[in-house]
């Protein structure tokens, strides 16, 4: 694999990384079962991961639904990671009040942990990541 530097600093510039020690993430939002199938094919060869966007925390410490299952299922056929990407994002933008309420709370920082581990769990991601705007 050969990661071109696009900057015009660095502009001819190319580094030289052994393919499959890279690993190779992108993100999707689900869509119609069709389209899910036909994006999953058409990267699975070049990702390794693909995180499942969006699944806002809420003020509480749950969750916001998200139907995944079928966008979950195609990813594991297709041998990818699937990757929930847990976010602050509400109706208006990102919410770092939002972030500072969940997370200064012990009660609801460890309600949206043990929410997150389940999601993991019962949903069969590999793990998550987060999407937030400081």
């Amino acid at each position: 694999m050969v990661l071109y530097l696009c900057s015009p600093f660095h502009e001819g510039k190319h580094i030289d990384f052994p393919y499959d020690e890279v690993d190779r993430l992108s993100y999707i939002t689900p869509s119609t079962p069709e389209k899910n199938q036909l994006l999953v094919q058409s990267v699975a060869p070049i990702i390794d991961y693909l995180g499942i966007f969006k699944r806002p925390i809420l003020e509480d410490g749950s969750l916001s639904t998200l139907d995944d299952q079928q966008l979950i299922r195609i990813l594991r056929e297709n041998r990818l990671a699937p990757l929930a990407v847990i976010t602050n994002l509400t109706p208006t933008g990102f919410s770092p009040e939002l972030t500072k309420r969940v997370l200064g709370s012990p009660e609801i920082r460890e309600r949206l942990i043990n929410n997150i581990y389940k999601l993991v769990k019962t949903k069969n991601y590999i793990s998550c990541c987060s999407s937030e705007n400081k």
